[in-house]
């Protein structure tokens, strides 16, 4: 919106509004804190000195979890799963970069399981690595870029680039844009 482009609002306030209305506020405007269960989705916050988050990040976080992927409501899922297979990274040179995601993950992935595309794939010489979209790669790249411009967001992306750092070298970690 900075930029004058409202593009992506335009795209998700429907989604964004729906979602609201499933909080209720309290006397002072803010959200109130409640753990929800749906039959593909939990939710509700976590302490984030309990959990690996960076330093900045203090209290209650909202937090949620597919509980059965592949099935999922493909139109309210998270930002990572609807980037995926792309995932914000800064560089050891602090630039950002979109990368091809090859963390290992702590649920099932329908991408990873049905083998559609795994980091091993890019080295092996017969794997025909699907195609992504270009339109598909400028809008993550965009959003992405624009969410780290929060300096919360720019930690833990931070934090997550330095794992990734240390679990891999650095030419192992695809770079797309």
């Amino acid at each position: 919106l900075y930029y004058g482009e409202t593009d992506i609002l335009e795209t998700c306030y429907n989604g964004f509004m729906d979602y609201l209305k499933l909080w209720q506020l309290n006397e002072r405007g803010a959200l109130t804190h409640r753990n929800a269960t749906t039959d593909w989705l939990d939710w509700g916050t976590i302490e984030a000195e309990d959990y690996e988050f960076p330093d900045s990040w203090h209290g209650k976080v909202c937090f949620m979890q597919c509980k059965t992927p592949p099935v999922c409501r493909r139109h309210k899922r998270p930002i990572q799963c609807r980037t995926f297979p792309l995932a914000p990274h800064i560089g050891e040179d602090g630039v950002f970069h979109l990368i091809l995601h090859c963390d290992e993950l702590p649920y099932d992935c329908p991408l990873i399981s049905r083998n559609v595309l795994t980091c091993d794939d890019i080295e092996d010489a017969d794997f025909e690595p699907i195609t992504l979209n270009e339109d598909f790669i400028q809008a993550t790249f965009t959003a992405w870029k624009r969410l780290v411009q929060d300096p919360l967001i720019f930690d833990l992306v931070e934090m997550d680039s330095q794992f990734r750092l240390e679990e891999f070298d650095a030419d192992e970690i695809v770079i797309v844009r």
